[in-house]
């Protein structure tokens, strides 16, 4: 990754690589700042292999901060502003990062910490007096699915699978010299891996948007016409308002001209009104998770106007999908089955937990890393005109906002609520044609669902508390004792 930097700051030196808050920052200068950094971190023990945990929000700092750890050989641990202090100390500790670099207070036993000024920013560097054993020196990240510590269900992303994804990307979809990047997504989620390196490494400038404006459609909106942005990632639901937000503008943007939406169930609607809305623009639905990078992509021009279900695609660069049964053999077209991926956008595995991995990555040939199969969960068919459709979930793992979340891990964190006896968690769809969480609690003392969702905001993610919380007299359960969610979901309660 670094090299590919370098190799741009040779070909436009002088040319703007990052827009923020209206300050425009060279190759030269990122770089320049870029090996600034490595070298601190350098002398400071990082080498291949080893774990950094960052907890820098977007902003040129992000980027100099990955780019260096990337120089050093090192793999990234991105931790979202959203964690509670106990749960960033869950990651670094539950993975054993070497190093956090972040923009708070870093006061913990064993680490030693400095204050270093960044660009325009001051960071804290905190590294721990005995360095961690390096891991695996081809990694590119840790990345969790679902949970609060990312100890059970951390992904381990290599470089090339990330390699794969921009060069096929650039291959696919070339920039124009004209064109610019906005990034408004966590570094946290993995969809931003292209959005954070494919227009930076592309030649072409990224600007910067910052909290709160980032969440704010109508921030965005206004960024999208008045920065000229061309290529802009978005989940379904947060293009569903920017789409209310152009529709109700003065103005269009004619300069959009590809955007990519996914990590969620694409509903028709979406691209119905895009065409009315956006028709010079192009959208693309990218299907992926952690555990492997965009491994299907569908331009949603191929949808015709009565087709009910937006496809997931075709195999994108080097991927090959197949649909199979329960003995990972491939079932025939047309055929529901679950989608499995193999090749170089899959992950190494989940990190530190072999008894998973060898469960959801199955290895076809012996010795053949790019032959495994990732057993996604998803269940879906191929279609006569050769593209995938997902009809729905082996599993209780849903997408909320592109990010994947264990409805149990949801329900667990509920129960640690006093009097909470139950709780069940399930998605629904609201009037927007847009998932969402939904819980159902059931206490064994007076509590009111204000207090538990308070409760659980300081425990868990912002993604993985529920919409709503419903407290009622009794959860339904099976004769075996578990939680009944189809009961659960015909419970008629208003919201």
């Amino acid at each position: 990754m670094y090299r590919l930097l370098q190799k741009q700051v040779l070909r436009s030196p002088n040319t703007t690589a990052l827009v923020c808050d209206d300050i425009h920052i060279s190759y030269s200068c990122l770089k320049k700042q870029v090996d600034e950094l490595a070298d601190r971190i350098g002398q400071y023990g990082a080498r291949r292999g080893h774990l950094i945990a960052v907890e820098v929000d977007r902003s040129p700092e992000l980027l100099v901060v990955l780019f260096a750890i990337f120089k050093v050989g090192a793999a990234y641990v991105p931790i979202d502003s959203s964690f509670q202090v106990a749960d960033r100390w869950g990651l670094v500790d539950g993975l054993r990062a070497s190093m956090l670099i972040t923009t708070t207070e870093c006061t913990r036993k064993g680490f030693v910490c400095e204050r270093i000024i960044v660009g325009r920013r001051q960071l804290v560097i905190g590294r721990r007096s005995h360095l961690s054993k390096p891991v695996d020196g081809g990694l590119f990240a840790i990345m969790y699915t679902s949970g609060t510590t990312g100890n059970q269900k951390a992904v381990a992303i290599r470089v090339s699978s990330v390699l794969n994804r921009l060069k096929g990307m650039w291959r696919s979809f070339p920039f124009k010299t004209t064109d610019v990047s906005l990034l408004h997504r966590s570094h946290a989620f993995v969809g931003s891996t292209w959005d954070l390196f494919g227009p930076l490494l592309g030649g072409i400038p990224t600007v910067i948007l910052q909290n709160p404006d980032a969440g704010d459609p109508k921030k965005v909106w206004r960024t999208l016409v008045d920065k000229r942005i061309s290529h802009l990632g978005a989940s379904p639901s947060f293009w569903q308002r920017l789409l209310d937000c152009a529709e109700q503008a003065a103005e269009g943007s004619s300069t959009l001209r590809v955007a990519r939406t996914g990590g969620s169930v694409v509903p028709p609607e979406i691209v119905h009104r895009w065409r009315k809305i956006l028709p010079g623009a192009r959208l693309l639905n990218v299907y992926g998770s952690t555990e492997c990078l965009s491994p299907l992509i569908y331009d949603t021009a191929l949808l015709a106007d009565c087709d009910t279900v937006v496809p997931i695609g075709a195999p994108f660069h080097n991927t090959r999908v197949s649909v199979i049964d329960a003995g990972c053999r491939p079932v025939a077209d047309g055929t529901l089955g679950e989608i499995a991926i193999s090749g170089p956008c899959v992950a190494a595995g989940y990190f530190r937990n072999p008894a998973l991995t060898a469960r959801q990555f199955v290895q076809v040939h012996e010795g053949a890393q790019d032959d495994r199969l990732f057993r996604t969960g998803d269940y879906g068919r191929v279609l006569p005109n050769g593209f995938i459709e997902v009809v729905g979930r082996l599993d209780d793992r849903v997408k909320i906002r592109g990010f994947t979340v264990d409805l149990k891990d949801v329900e667990n964190s509920l129960q640690r609520f006093p009097g909470v006896v139950r709780s069940g968690a399930i998605t629904r769809v609201n009037y927007r044609g847009e998932l969402r969480l939904v819980a159902y609690v059931e206490a064994s003392t007076a509590i009111s669902r204000g207090e538990v969702i308070r409760a659980i905001r300081g425990i868990v993610p912002s993604y993985m508390v529920p919409s709503n919380i419903f407290i009622v007299d009794k959860i339904p359960t099976t004769a075996s004792g578990k939680i009944n969610k189809a009961a659960l979901k015909a419970l008629q309660i208003r919201d």
